[in-house]
């Protein structure tokens, strides 16, 4: 989600970034999700431009995020994208007022993504029938494992995601 932002902004050689994310329970995830975000990356879009991504980045219980960032000083427009199980919303602020037409609610979320990965081809041979979109969910964040079965689904997420990110995120 964030490199797709990223890709819509002029091309830069580098961004210094200050990414603040919420999570519904952050007393029992924060560490994780820092680790996979903080950091410097490197990026390549398009197959051809390598930029350099230097992230900085604090992790608030879910709503605190938002306030934050629209409150942090020098800030000119802050972009917040909450993408959630069946909506992903869109909105720009500046300052801590939201910009007029700037808030956009794509009916399309998580669950897209664990629906497809339930109907995938390979899911249904592996179980015999469609998997649980739930159990999905649950296994995307216990190093995808489907339920009690020690079934391990990562390689049909990875196929899986990036035709929900062109069809369910870019647009929104």
């Amino acid at each position: 989600m964030l490199l797709g932002a990223i890709a819509q902004t002029p091309r830069q050689q580098s961004y210094n970034l200050f990414l603040v994310a919420s999570l519904h329970d952050s007393q029992a995830f924060a560490h994780d999700l820092k680790k996979a975000l903080q950091g410097k990356h490197i990026v390549k879009f398009d197959g051809k431009d390598i930029v350099n991504v230097d992230i900085t980045c604090q992790i608030t219980e879910e709503g605190v995020g938002a306030l934050l960032v629209s409150r942090a000083p020098g800030q000119q427009k802050v972009a917040l994208i909450d993408l959630g199980h069946g909506t992903t919303i869109t909105s720009i602020f500046e300052g801590n007022k939201l910009l007029q037409n700037s808030r956009k609610i794509d009916t399309v979320g998580v669950h897209h993504l664990c629906e497809t990965i339930a109907n995938n081809l390979q899911t249904r041979r592996h179980l015999g029938k469609p998997a649980n979109p739930h159990l999905i969910r649950e296994g995307m964040s216990k190093n995808f494992v489907y339920g009690t079965t020690n079934w391990e689904f990562s390689s049909i997420y990875s196929s899986e995601l990036k035709g929900w990110l062109a069809s369910c995120l870019v647009p929104a």
